[in-house]
């Protein structure tokens, strides 16, 4: 074949990929907003009717008040200090066969995230019965004292798993008297009840119980990963386990376009963005799993957090913010394959989170033969945005390599 003729045919070849991306990625079709989604709720303040216009709130004695972000925030902020006041101790730990059932790992009435199903099946995992509404809340007026714990945790039983209201969330507290009435109608209508627009379809600890993979199934059916890493500590004598801290990864895309020849996710290709509040669902179901709160956040999951970059540099805000999750920003690390203009946006944006490279080669033609996204941006690039990551922050960004058997022998050169 020509060298004219192999051209085209990598032409073709190429426009044919690319078609096929095109093709498998679908805009998905959301019904309901998270109450985490802190762009899409301003953005919902100008579609629902009424809500461009001030608001007549009689919290504030008759006083008119126009509606904007500050009043998202503030809503947000209340669905943080409910899941840190109901979920974030050791007394809320949503419980995982596997792991040693302590007093801070009992939920009343809570299902066995890993038992079997009532059906028989082996699989690991129960379902919940819906988006956010896991276990299912009991009403408090309903009479039910009983639950599905049973056994040595029927000392819980008729405990009542809270949920959010924003009608009712806040009371008599500084931040619930700042939210409009026709604000907290708007979120009525778009956001779900609880406010969550996810659920976890899935728990998997491992044998050591030192990890948690979640399984968070988002509103449209759609599929993503996360995981909790507990750090644990062994008290003098071998006696009580207990863990001291944690660090979740999360992912921020369904789906990956980078084909990376390593990743399963590259398989897939990308088949959508995660929201800002998919991807703090993901924070706030680990919280309310674990025993302790999470300490760290890494951006490792599924998916190229720089293509989804609105998203994540929303979510990281939200959980940095001391109105919000109140991580150390140093603690977030969101880690790129190289999208080069992306990680030096993401230095001004977000000065004081860590960043981590995905490099795997010493060399750009070794990088371009397993990343392919190496043959838009070269490696000296790369290590520019690094410099300047390090020179703004004061920190050293994170170089990660795997090992893996490269699809064709390196050159001379490269064995060194």
């Amino acid at each position: 074949m020509s060298t004219a003729a192999l051209k085209t045919e990598k032409a073709r070849v190429k426009r044919a990929r690319k078609q096929s991306t095109r093709q498998k990625r679908k805009r998905r079709s959301l019904q309901k907003t998270s109450i985490l989604s802190r762009g899409k709720l301003v953005d919902v303040l100008t579609t629902h009717p009424g809500s461009d216009q001030r608001d007549h709130d009689g919290a504030t004695g008759g006083a008119v008040t126009r509606l904007g972000s500050k009043h998202v925030d503030s809503v947000v902020q209340q669905f943080i200090e409910f899941e840190r006041r109901h979920f974030w101790n050791r007394r809320h730990g949503l419980r995982v066969s596997g792991l040693p059932l302590t007093d801070g790992e009992r939920f009343a009435n809570g299902p066995d995230l890993a038992a079997p199903h009532a059906a028989g099946g082996a699989r690991r995992g129960v379902t919940p019965t819906g988006p956010g509404s896991w276990p299912v809340p009991v009403p408090a007026d309903s009479g039910r004292t009983g639950g599905g714990g049973g056994g040595d945790d029927d000392d819980d039983a008729g405990t009542v798993v809270p949920q959010f209201d924003v009608f009712t969330a806040g009371h008599g507290r500084r931040s619930s008297r700042d939210v409009p009435r026709r604000l907290k109608e708007a979120i009525a209508v778009h956001c779900p009840s609880g406010g969550l627009t996810t659920r976890v379809a899935h728990a998997e600890p491992s044998s050591d119980g030192a990890t948690i993979k979640l399984l968070i199934e988002l509103q449209d059916g759609y599929q993503v990963e996360s995981v909790i890493m507990r750090h644990r500590h062994h008290s003098a004598g071998g006696g009580n386990i207990t863990t001291t801290r944690a660090t979740l990864c999360v992912s921020s895309q369904v789906g990956c376009k980078m084909g990376c020849k390593f990743c399963a996710t590259g398989t897939l290709g990308e088949l959508g963005n995660l929201t800002s509040g998919e991807i703090l669902e993901q924070l706030v179901w680990a919280n309310r799993i674990n025993d302790v709160p999470m300490r760290n956040v890494v951006f490792m999951g599924m998916g190229e957090p720089l293509n989804n970059y609105n998203s994540v540099v929303e979510a990281v805000r939200v959980m940095t913010s001391q109105r919000g999750f109140g991580l150390a920003a140093s603690r977030v690390t969101v880690s790129t394959v190289g999208i080069a203009p992306r990680m030096e946006q993401l230095v001004t944006d977000l000065p004081h989170v860590s960043m981590a490279l995905s490099l795997h080669a010493p060399t750009q033609e070794m990088r371009a033969s397993i990343v392919p996204a190496a043959r838009g941006w070269k490696m000296e690039r790369l290590m520019g945005a690094l410099d300047a990551h390090t020179r703004i922050t004061g920190r050293a960004a994170l170089v990660q390599y795997i090992l893996c058997l490269l699809y064709t022998s390196p050159s001379p050169r490269d064995r060194g």
